[in-house]
């Protein structure tokens, strides 16, 4: 079954069943019947063949009348002389090609395992870490960490579309944000797409500030929904005095559809709603923002996670969050985990194996 308007996945909330893949994620090997035969795929191993890669697939670049896939082994790529002291960079504003940046890959681009190290992108505390501008063409990102950074605009750590008028979904999964800064808004993300979804799926925002305000980020939708699930956004600050967001904005003319997430220990509000928008099995400190359409089975506890102090956002044994949700996500987790298809699911962008229905997903 074919996705409708070139989304990325079918279906308004999170369901249990297998979800529907579009033609646009083809390019990363998600539905290779559909992939368009003007593609190229690149295969990268360090910073300086990342950021000739983007800068092929770019406005005057060989191959920015295709669509393009960038796969990137794990390891560490650093902004810095590779990229001009400046974020890692991609620009398309007429392509309506796809664009899709994809990391943690085996050596020689095989496939991954559970236990391959993910790929790291690191501004190193000087400069911003990835920035992708498509006005037409549709975006997928996933499998990054993208930490460390540090800059004037917004979204230092991972930025699609500031100052583009997007016509196109973009889809944002399996994405860890941490450590980042701006001295103005939004220290950890800035997405916004148009004319299509947007999907934020299962990504870890942790660690970021905002001089301004949205320590952890901003994302706008002004096209079909926004879908936004199964995310942890924590520890996020902003110093801003009033309205304070350390958390994630959520907005724009589409409405925001929360499912899954743990918003928990930021600055201020941890989730504000910009607009209309639906909240499911969410944990969240304080709510900013309008008021959801709906909201069915919320709650505002501690997660209890495992060791935050030191990075590690998974759920100990003793949450109150595992198990708690009916829905399932839509892509694995951050540690490969499968999404179930019976039981209930731990909320947040991390899954337990023992659902609480005894099933046992390994």
């Amino acid at each position: 079954m074919n996705c409708p308007n070139g989304d990325f996945h079918c279906g308004t909330r999170p369901r249990r069943q297998a979800p529907c893949v579009p033609k646009l994620a083809c390019a990363i090997g998600l539905l290779t019947a559909y992939c368009s035969t003007h593609a190229h795929t690149f295969c990268i191993t360090n910073a300086a063949q990342l950021q000739d890669a983007l800068t092929q697939s770019s406005a005057g670049g060989l191959y920015d009348a295709e669509d393009n896939t960038l796969h990137l082994v794990h390891g560490l790529y650093q902004t810095g002389a590779a990229t001009g002291n400046a974020p890692f960079f991609y620009t398309s504003p007429n392509s309506m090609h796809f664009f899709g940046i994809a990391g943690g890959y085996a050596d020689g681009c095989n496939a991954p395992t559970r236990q391959t190290p993910r790929t790291r992108l690191d501004g190193g505390g000087h400069t911003g870490v990835l920035a992708l501008r498509s006005a037409q063409g549709a975006v997928d990102v996933r499998g990054l960490t993208l930490q460390n950074g540090d800059g004037a605009q917004p979204g230092t750590g991972l930025q699609v579309n500031y100052l583009v008028s997007a016509n196109a979904a973009v889809a944002i999964q399996d994405v860890v944000v941490r450590n980042n800064h701006s001295s103005g808004n939004a220290g950890g993300v800035f997405v916004t797409a148009g004319g299509g979804t947007l999907w934020f799926v299962n990504n870890q925002i942790t660690g970021n500030s905002a001089d301004g305000n949205y320590g952890g980020g901003l994302i706008t939708g002004n096209g079909t929904d926004s879908e936004v699930y199964n995310n942890t956004v924590a520890r996020n600050t902003t110093v801003a005095v009033s309205g304070a967001v350390g958390g994630l904005y959520c907005g724009g003319t589409a409405s925001c559809n929360v499912h899954g997430g743990i918003f928990w220990n930021n600055t201020g509000a941890g989730l504000y709603l910009g607009g209309d928008g639906t909240l499911r099995y969410n944990d969240y400190g304080v709510l900013g923002g309008q008021a959801p359409g709906t909201s069915e089975g919320n709650v505002s506890v501690n997660p209890q996670f495992v060791d935050a102090d030191n990075g590690d956002f998974h759920l100990a044994g003793n949450s109150p969050l595992l198990g708690t949700s009916p829905y399932y996500s839509y892509a694995i987790d951050l540690d490969g985990n499968p999404p179930t298809e019976s039981g209930r699911i731990d909320l947040g962008a991390y899954e337990e194996t023992i659902f609480v229905d005894g099933v046992d997903e390994d």
